[in-house]
């Protein structure tokens, strides 16, 4: 005989003492929190808490993790907002959240190369934004190439301890197709390491290469016309002076004063760009304007009309200016 009544409750001193029972062994036995209930595992929490009061401790990160692991379910997180309290210690608590696929830590100042350890844990992370923080050419090494299988956007854009040999780790990152080194401390042979194996395919094993990218970022580079000229190191259809990656959408060259402009020239005309001038140097009697005013779609002159900057210092497809 079936019963009609309300849902059976637990009683909050019921679930007190369950929550005092698996707090006390949850460090030791590692146990997980996945198959209790919601409230069940808020009150361990709350246990937790109250415990680590009593004892005048302060609740470690470690502390964190086994509700992290077992509670989490996301796919993206965006640390920017909290940049002067992430720590390295802190993000490890990402490697409990295999289902992470995108994490964006801008200007985390504190985040060091031991901060990436966590994206080795992580199978289908395909987005991650480290700019402006202390990684190196250490943390790439370690860390990024781990996710080989599944990166395709990666911004290093303001890692000063960025170097041509970092960059020379990320060939392992075969289905990459976004990448940003603006303002990093990489020159020409940087751009030679990105382009080696797409130039000579026969001297390049299955497994390296990034021959996918569709947006490259350079901006603010200490790059010559030998390093932008790799980018067209290749011959095309029989001819010299191709395309060296095929799907390349959108290229960034601004404050580049070493490249002159025939060099910029090459590459517009083989990519099909409405390519950028690079910010001419400090002796040219009419210097381009700065990257900040770029960014407000800004020409220096008042007269200049909301949108489409003629200047814009970024290269788009050949119907970019349809489009604007």
């Amino acid at each position: 005989m079936s019963s009609s009544g309300p849902p059976f409750e637990r009683p909050q001193s019921l679930v007190r003492l369950a929550a005092q029972a698996f707090s006390k062994g949850l460090a030791t036995s590692h146990a997980e929190l996945a198959a209790l209930p919601a409230d069940l595992v808020k009150a361990v929490w709350k246990e937790l808490r109250a415990e680590a009061k009593q004892q005048e401790r302060p609740l470690k990160c470690k502390d964190l993790f086994p509700f992290v692991r077992s509670v989490w379910a996301i796919e993206a997180i965006d640390l920017c907002d909290a940049a002067h309290w992430i720590t390295d210690a802190s993000l490890q608590a990402l490697a409990c959240v295999p289902s992470l696929a995108s994490a964006r830590l801008i200007a985390c100042k504190f985040v060091t190369d031991d901060g990436l350890a966590f994206a080795r844990k992580l199978p289908q992370l395909h987005t991650l934004d480290v700019s402006w923080t202390e990684v190196g050419d250490a943390g790439l090494a370690d860390a990024i190439v781990h996710c080989a299988a599944s990166l395709t956007s990666l911004n290093l854009t303001g890692l000063s301890r960025v170097t041509d040999q970092g960059i020379s780790s990320l060939l392992a990152l075969t289905k990459l197709e976004r990448l940003s080194l603006a303002s990093t401390s990489i020159t020409d042979a940087a751009l030679d390491y990105l382009t080696y194996y797409t130039r000579y395919p026969d001297a390049a094993p299955s497994h390296v290469g990034v021959s996918g990218l569709k947006r490259l970022e350079l901006s603010s580079c200490r790059l010559t016309e030998v390093g932008v000229g790799k980018l067209v190191a290749v011959h095309e259809d029989g001819k010299p002076y191709g395309k060296v990656f095929k799907q390349l959408e959108y290229l960034a060259l601004s404050s580049t004063p070493n490249v002159p402009p025939s060099a910029v020239m090459q590459v517009k005309v083989k990519y099909g760009f409405d390519t950028p001038r690079p910010t001419r140097s400090a002796h040219s009697p009419s210097p381009m304007p700065s990257l900040s005013m770029l960014r407000r779609g800004c020409c220096g002159s008042s007269r200049q009309p909301t949108g489409r900057c003629p200047r814009l210092l970024g290269a788009g497809s050949r119907n970019a200016s349809s489009r604007t």
